[in-house]
């Protein structure tokens, strides 16, 4: 059984973010496309192992494998499945000799097909307060350190996969311009390591673009090789679309809608006001960070009643090939004076998917007897679903699969106090005869969300929560199931930087900067 402050852990996940926002779906895929024949698929993992990105780029026939094939695919990359889709991320501090140095100046390559080749990478620069992606002219805080130039709380981001499990051979190997700065070495959590080079005045780059978002007036896009997200820039909540870009069953809306009620007594027991995710609730787009391996949207979510803006707070999100992580610290605000006025508050959030014949489980669905628990999506509730609804919350991870060749495993991080005085129940309907207002899909296959009752005994903390959820969208989690894909997530591969002396001595003048 789940113990109280790993349930707390997880709560805030569902509160800020709409709850398991992209659950959507294998741990046991089934696939009905045959895939492509052999030869065409050997082609095309020969072709994807020659450059960082090829896979991505040959989207047409990516789209065509069968599970097994992009199982296959993955697991020839010699890492987890997890590892496959791991943005990695390196912090200035990690590689103190390149701080103050001109950002447009750095890549990174690594070793394929025998030579040196550059792959997807970015900076990402943030705010002084709350570490929220820096965007010149949008953020209403300064900027961490000097923009353009590395700064020892920026980020640089790159695929765990694109670095190589070969290293760099001076021997065998030329630079043909620029010089090698470091050697970044990766160990995974089964002990493989891959490499790659940070490079200074190279100018070749990788044009393999992972995310790419686009914007009209009525609509937001981001699409990925594996996953296609339509909404409404005016409010992030409101989901035009969310499918998988692969498989049988491509181009399947897999979620509905983001659903939550808010309703409490104000000022005392007899005045009772309820607010809801569609008429009280807007996340308007600021702005976005859009680079060839995360596009971070930075929004503002306001609270409106009667017309009238209660608060706001700043917000984001990260958009990855296979993901999307919530990276939140939550600037509440005014929120908090509010509180003092409410009593009896109950919040119901969840969210209504569209995975009938998917199933889920998570970490803490385990019987009485010891067994694991699957929700099996087919339109009505059985007993394991039942005997599911009785925990207080899912725990840190949560597994959802469509049965179509996608999966996704969800996971929450938390404060362990952060509410500390609420109570919760799991909030899980599987009935294909209910509606609701709103919906473009019939039925609840299911509705799953928490409901609570309460609010925290630390109200203070909430001025600036901490937390982090993500939603990863993969092939498979892999022969070890949902318990070891999390354990990978939970344990990234670990760094060590090592200095290499330049093969070609710069003929440029050296980019760093000093203050």
């Amino acid at each position: 059984m789940m113990n109280s402050q790993s349930i707390k852990r997880t709560l805030a996940a569902f509160v800020f973010a709409g709850l398991f926002l992209f659950s959507l779906s294998s741990f046991a895929v089934i696939n009905t496309i045959s895939g492509i024949p052999d030869a065409e698929y050997q082609a095309y993992v020969e072709y994807s192992k020659l450059a960082p990105g090829n896979l991505s780029k040959d989207r047409d026939t990516f789209s065509k494998l069968s599970a097994a094939q992009l199982k296959d695919l993955v697991e020839g990359f010699n890492v987890s499945h997890f590892g496959f889709l791991h943005p990695l991320k390196v912090a200035g501090n990690k590689i103190p000799s390149v701080l103050n140095r001109n950002i447009e100046e750095l890549s990174v390559m690594a070793v394929w097909d025998g030579r040196m080749k550059p792959i997807p990478f970015q900076f990402d620069e943030y705010d002084s307060k709350s570490r929220y992606i820096f965007i010149p002219g949008v953020n209403t805080n300064p900027i961490d350190g000097v923009y353009g130039l590395v700064d020892p709380n920026d980020d640089l981001i790159f695929l765990y996969r694109d670095a190589s499990e070969k290293r760099y051979d001076a021997k065998s190997m030329t630079l043909d311009e620029g010089n090698l700065l470091k050697e970044l070495k990766f160990t995974d959590r089964q002990g493989r390591h891959r490499y790659a080079y940070l490079v200074e005045h190279n100018s070749k780059r990788s044009d393999v673009d992972y995310i790419r978002y686009s914007q009209t007036e009525d609509n937001a896009n981001i699409d990925t090789t594996f996953f296609n997200l339509d909404f409404n820039p005016e409010n992030f909540l409101d989901f035009k679309d969310l499918s998988n870009n692969y498989g049988s069953d491509a181009h399947h809306s897999v979620m509905d809608q983001i659903y939550f009620d808010v309703s409490a007594n104000i000022f005392s027991d007899f005045i009772k006001v309820g607010l809801n995710s569609f008429d009280n609730v807007r996340v308007k787009i600021l702005g976005v960070k859009d680079g060839p391996v995360r596009a971070t949207v930075y929004s503002k979510i306001y609270f409106v009643l009667a017309g009238i803006r209660l608060f706001g707070m700043n917000s984001e999100v990260s958009f990855y090939e296979q993901g999307l992580v919530f990276p939140n610290r939550t600037e509440v605000g005014k929120g908090t004076i509010l509180a003092g006025l409410i009593k009896n508050p109950q919040i119901l959030v969840y969210c209504d998917l569209n995975i009938e014949g998917g199933k889920l489980t998570s970490q803490a669905f385990v019987g009485k007897s010891g067994n694991r628990l699957f929700a099996n999506v087919d339109g009505s509730m059985d007993e394991e679903e039942r005997e599911a609804t009785e925990f207080d919350l899912p725990g840190n991870w949560v597994w959802v699969e469509h049965g179509e060749g996608w999966e996704v495993l969800a996971t929450f991080k938390l404060s362990d106090s952060a509410f500390d005085g609420m109570k919760t129940s799991i909030f899980y309907v599987d009935d294909k005869a209910i509606t609701t207002e709103h919906e473009k899909i019939p039925g609840a296959l299911p509705h799953i969300g928490i409901l609570m009752k309460g609010l925290p005994e630390d109200m203070a903390g909430l001025e600036k929560l901490d937390m982090e959820y993500a939603f990863w969208f993969t092939d498979t989690v892999g022969d070890g199931g949902p318990l070891e894909f999390y354990k990978d997530e939970q344990n990234p591969p670990s760094i060590q930087v090592a200095d290499i002396e330049s093969i070609n001595p710069s003929t440029h003048a050296e980019s760093l900067v000093l203050n």
